[in-house]
């Protein structure tokens, strides 16, 4: 049986389990186990494990088919399944935020939301911690939904939503619950983004999804790529979004992790959003992530330019 614990009382999602092993996470029953525990509690953390490239490997195949990153350049060489990501202005350029200029801030998003298939989760690791901040969060979007007043729910049911990629979060109308600006932004990442937004276009997802392992509903909401209501009058469109988006930027319902060494977080990619608070300039801080395929089992969208 896996020891788990709930990872915040006050949270109606998360779980910690401890002192996972090799040979525990090749074993069918555990992995069996440890799927319904992910489909239950949608964020899981890992401590008390190996802290190896290849637990990080195997523990994520447990879950499921694991994405090769299209980026060579951030592909860990001997586990090709694993990305680096390093705390660097050249990288992720550099935000203000609430005063404090951050490198790797990213407001709250689901990986993938603007593509009709997005991935099922992701298993992060710290290999470098910053000396303050650099923490990452969670929230679920049963919860969201959850809190949404009745008028609300009404207004969003049977309702799709166009999300497309955006390459300046600070102009997003529906990133909100903090102060933002961008400082500086590399050359080489903004054509790639260019590049990115012209060969993606935007696509088309119900507001309103439901898990099919469970039948619970959740808003199907990623506030940093956010766009518009379809069918909806523009200015009705943007009054229900916003008013969403007091909910899903919400940072007290979230999960905010510290991180230690040696520990993994998972979390369910279709049914959480997540943000990056960002590490202070000239701090250092080194993540390595695997990223589960989609299973097959989420809701898929449609491009709009094929509506």
């Amino acid at each position: 049986m896996l020891q788990t614990r709930k990872l915040d009382v006050g949270l109606p999602f998360g779980a910690s389990v401890h002192g996972l092993t090799m040979a525990l996470v090749a074993d069918p029953a555990v992995q069996a186990e440890l799927k319904d525990l992910w489909v239950r509690e949608s964020v899981l953390v890992f401590r008390d494990c190996p802290a190896t490239e290849e637990f990080h490997v195997a523990l994520g195949k447990s879950f499921g088919e694991l994405i090769v990153h299209r980026s060579a350049h951030i592909r860990v060489e001997g586990n090709p399944e694993l990305v680096q990501f390093t705390a660097d202005p050249e990288q992720d350029g550099i935000y203000r935020v609430d005063g404090i200029d951050k490198v790797g801030w990213i407001p709250w998003h689901a990986d993938l939301a603007w593509m009709p298939k997005s991935s099922r989760g992701g298993l992060l690791r710290a290999l470098t911690i910053p000396s303050e901040g650099g923490e990452t969060g969670f929230m679920s979007r049963f919860d969201v939904y959850e809190r949404l007043p009745e008028r609300l729910k009404r207004a969003v049911e049977g309702r799709e939503i166009v999300t497309r990629i955006r390459n300046a979060y600070e102009t997003n109308p529906y990133v909100i619950g903090q102060q933002a600006e961008l400082r500086y932004k590399p050359k080489h990442i903004e054509e790639s983004e260019l590049q990115l937004i012209a060969s993606n276009p935007p696509c088309i997802h119900p507001l309103v999804a439901i898990q099919p392992e469970t039948g619970r509903k959740f808003l199907n909401f990623s506030p940093a790529g956010a766009d518009y209501i379809l069918g909806m009058a523009p200015e009705a469109s943007h009054k229900v979004l916003s008013e969403i988006a007091i909910y899903a930027n919400d940072d007290s319902k979230a999960y905010r992790h510290s991180w230690k060494l040696g520990e993994y977080i998972l979390w369910d990619n279709w049914v959480i959003n997540h943000k990056a608070y960002g590490t202070a300039l000239g701090d250092t801080r080194v993540m390595q992530r695997v990223t589960i395929a989609s299973d097959g089992q989420q809701v898929v969208g449609r491009l709009l330019e094929a509506a």
